[in-house]
Parts: C-alpha cells; structure tokens; sequence
C-alpha cells in the first residue's frame, strides 16, 4: 500500500473588515462627557528629554521611548479620564450624558505634510549628531 501525501493550498489571507462604526473603538471621558478617540499625551519634560539627549545617549532614548508610551487625553478638557465606549462603565456614561444618541463623529485629522516630515528628516540627524560636534570640535 502506498502512502500518499497531498498538498493542499493554504487559504486566502482575510482582509479586516472596517469598523462599523467610527466610534466602536471610541472612548468617553469621565469628566465633561465627550466622546472621542483621545490625543496622545507626552507624559514628563521636553526640557529633561533634551538635556538627556544632549548629554547621554541611551538615557535620551529610553527616556523619548517612555515619554511617547503615554495615555490619551480628552480633546475638550484635557484630563486623563477617558474609558472605552464599549466598556459597562461607557455605555453608562453615554446614557448619562447622551440619552438622544452619540453625536456624529468628527472627521480624523490631516496627515502630517511633507513639509513637516522633511524637516523631522534633516533636523533629526543634525540634533543628534550635534552634541558629538560641540564636545569633540571636530570641525
């Protein structure tokens, strides 16, 4: 008897499906009772992560790295109190401060314009290689 080994093709990848709604992934903030999606805030001092930079390597970039791992922020106060919408506790506060329904979500923001993108580009390199220059005075 002979043994037989088929090969099957694998299946077709699966795309994500969109969201159907824009507020799905959404969050509600505890204290005004906006929904929103949140900015990103900055947790501690642009001040200490270029002094660290300027000084230190490694502390520069493990201080950036945790600066940028901080919470989001309600766009209308500003405070740190947002919790899903999908959550027990968000769909109370929706009922709350929404009994007629969510508002129309507000359409995203514009990408970063190229402009911006070319001076992260050349100015990044020149910030971090400058410190190296000034104490070195190679030039």
């Amino acid at each position: 008897m002979k043994a037989t080994l088929a090969i099957q093709p694998a299946p077709p990848l699966q795309r994500r499906q969109p969201k159907e709604s824009p507020r799905e992934d959404g969050r509600i903030c505890t204290h005004c009772g906006t929904a929103n999606r949140g900015e990103r805030a900055l947790s501690g001092s642009g001040w200490i992560e270029l002094v660290l930079w300027l000084f230190w390597l490694l502390p520069g970039l493990i201080y950036s790295i945790w600066r940028r791992t901080g919470t989001k922020t309600c766009h209308a106060c500003g405070r740190r109190d947002l919790v899903g919408l999908q959550t027990p506790a968000g769909r109370k506060l929706v009922r709350e401060y929404h009994p007629d329904g969510l508002p129309p979500a507000p359409p995203p923001p514009p990408p970063p314009t190229t402009v911006r993108r070319l001076a992260w580009l050349i100015g990044g390199p020149v910030l971090l290689f400058l410190p190296a220059v000034l104490l070195l005075d190679v030039f």
